[in-house]
């Protein structure tokens, strides 16, 4: 058998682990190391008997992204800007063939930063070697939603995730989010006798549709206070229909 490797890189907002090791069902790949330091989520594969490069890609970027999917998911953490780094793969005469990218990373600032204990790993390696779930479906959008810096883009996404998960019946996730916060503010509909809505589902729409006595500034900064916990409560409902 010929070795080679080939590695990933992605920014990560705040989470710091050392290298963890992942079982794979590929048997093209006989190791699969990740750990994030410094901002950076790195993916280090080692390949068997793969001697072009874009075998080593096809057999390890959509691994690469469910892991990042799986990731973000898990620590409602940033993960984006995903970079194949190079490889060194084998070719006839057991030579090898080294290609490097070079590419500049986007820091972004981080206001905390998670470190994960052993037990908290230990799930996250589970986690990581899971077959594919149901739940899987929607970590793409969940990561994609986390990874925008505006917060009523990062909203409006977080929001619409429910609604696709609610058969987009805007009924219903307020009825789920009544469930899990009961607490929940809730206002009469403007355009709906006898229906109220909540303030989240209220600042979706003053943003999605014309709202009469609706500021615009008053709805951002409404939705600024609102975003994180928007966030908890849709990674919830999507824990909930695995």
């Amino acid at each position: 058998m010929s070795n080679g490797n080939i590695s990933y890189s992605a920014t990560i907002d705040g989470l710091v682990f050392g290298p963890i090791e992942i079982n794979t069902a590929s048997s093209k790949i006989e190791n699969l190391s990740i750990e994030s330091q410094d901002n950076v989520l790195k993916f280090s594969f080692l390949l068997t008997d793969v001697f072009d490069k874009d075998e080593a890609l096809l057999e390890t970027s959509y691994l690469t992204e469910m892991i990042a999917d799986r990731i973000s998911f898990q620590f409602a953490r940033k993960v984006e800007n995903i970079k194949c780094d190079g490889w060194s793969l084998p070719v006839v005469g057991n030579n090898r063939q080294v290609v490097v990218r070079d590419f500049a990373l986007v820091w972004d600032v981080v206001n905390a930063t998670i470190t994960p204990g052993e037990e908290t790993l230990y799930n996250l390696k589970l986690l990581l070697e899971s077959p594919i779930q149901q739940k899987d479906t929607y970590f793409p959008q969940f990561r994609f939603a986390c990874s925008q810096r505006d917060p009523v883009t990062k909203y409006m996404f977080l929001y619409n995730l429910l609604l696709l998960l609610h058969n987009d019946k805007q009924a219903r996730v307020d009825a789920y989010i009544l469930n899990v916060e009961p607490n929940t503010p809730v206002f009469p509909s403007p355009i709906k006798d006898n229906v109220n809505e909540t303030i989240y589902t209220k600042l979706r729409n003053e943003v999605a549709h014309t709202r009469l006595n609706a500021s615009a500034s008053a709805t951002v900064n409404e939705i600024q206070s609102k975003v994180n916990a928007l966030q908890i409560i849709t990674k919830k409902c999507i824990e909930q229909h695995a």
